[in-house]
């Protein structure tokens, strides 16, 4: 009789804590997308104009993401994917037709670590994770990277950060959004450099 008792205690323990550990990961789900958007509708209305579609300010990250995949760079978007991406080296021209095709520059809709700073944000004001958590692990991985992978987009150190993401919250924009920010800001510097300070 008391090891059944023992049994049920365990079980809703196990139950409860499971349950506490899901409301918090949407938690930070939900505080993590209001940071990111409030950061890009305050970039998007600062520096575009007014007659550029609503819906291409909001979706650029999935715009960029789906020419990626029709033009062959992307195979499919997971962490293994977006490690094959960046492997890939992107033609210049893939740009250009992004840009023709939205019919804008979208250059300053893709800031470096816009994104990066809610992880921050969300550790220290609102304590929504621990130093165990994916999300600090994640933040440690990326520092590393922004300290010794010179921002470049086949750094094994922007590998690393990337698979501190689980595959389950890889699936969400919201966590790929940094990526893509880099990957965009990487090939349209290398390639204005490369072109003596005039955009191929």
């Amino acid at each position: 009789m008391f090891r059944k008792f023992l049994l049920l205690f365990f079980s809703v323990l196990l139950i409860s804590c499971a349950s506490n550990k899901n409301k918090s990961e949407l938690l930070f789900d939900q505080k993590f997308k209001e940071c990111t958007d409030e950061k890009y509708d305050r970039l998007a209305n600062q520096s575009l104009p007014i007659d550029t579609l609503l819906f291409q300010k909001e979706n650029i990250h999935s715009l960029l993401e789906n020419e990626l995949i029709i033009a062959g760079y992307l195979d499919k978007i997971s962490k293994e994917g977006y490690l094959k991406l960046f492997e890939n080296n992107i033609h210049p021209e893939f740009f250009k037709t992004f840009e023709s095709k939205i019919g804008f520059d979208p250059d300053l809709l893709f800031p470096i670590n816009s994104y990066i700073s809610c992880y921050g944000n969300l550790y220290h004001r609102l304590k929504l994770y621990d130093e165990d958590s994916w999300q600090f692990k994640f933040g440690y991985a990326y520092n590393q990277y922004e300290a010794y992978g010179n921002m470049k987009i086949k750094s094994n150190y922007l590998k690393e950060a990337l698979k501190q993401i689980p595959e389950r919250k890889f699936k969400n924009i919201i966590y790929r959004k940094v990526f893509l920010d880099l990957l965009y800001t990487y090939y349209e510097q290398t390639y204005t450099v490369s072109n003596n300070g005039y955009r191929k």
